[in-house]
């Protein structure tokens, strides 16, 4: 059986901080790391490593090849995600050395279908 699934592809940026910044406050991050996110695209990678068959129904920007790339190198089925001319959605996740984090999430192509 196939399973069809509707959602968020995101770029999820981490940056590694020595504290959340405060309002106003300029930090240096010291490490950025780059992957695949959005909870939609979560949710079919988890259902391919749990022996689905996933075709993902979303939207990527013009920037989503990697995404796109990546949701097939872990066996989801992206025919059905479109690319728009916008940007893709993506998130900007700033870990404090604590493990706290603080999270800005732009929506881009996942909100901008039709």
């Amino acid at each position: 059986m196939t399973v069809y699934n509707f959602g968020s592809i995101n770029a999820d940026y981490f940056y590694q901080v020595p504290h959340i910044p405060a309002p106003g406050e300029t930090l240096a991050a010291t490490d950025l790391d780059q992957g695949l996110g959005g909870k939609g695209a979560n949710q079919s990678v988890a259902m391919v490593q749990a022996g689905a068959d996933v075709v993902h129904l979303g939207a990527v920007g013009r920037d989503g090849d990697w995404l796109l790339d990546r949701l097939g190198a872990l066996g989801v089925a992206g025919d059905s995600i479109v690319r728009l001319s916008c940007a893709s959605g993506h998130a900007i996740i700033a870990v404090a050395a604590d493990g706290e984090n603080a999270i800005t999430l732009f929506s881009g192509a996942n909100t901008a279908m039709s």
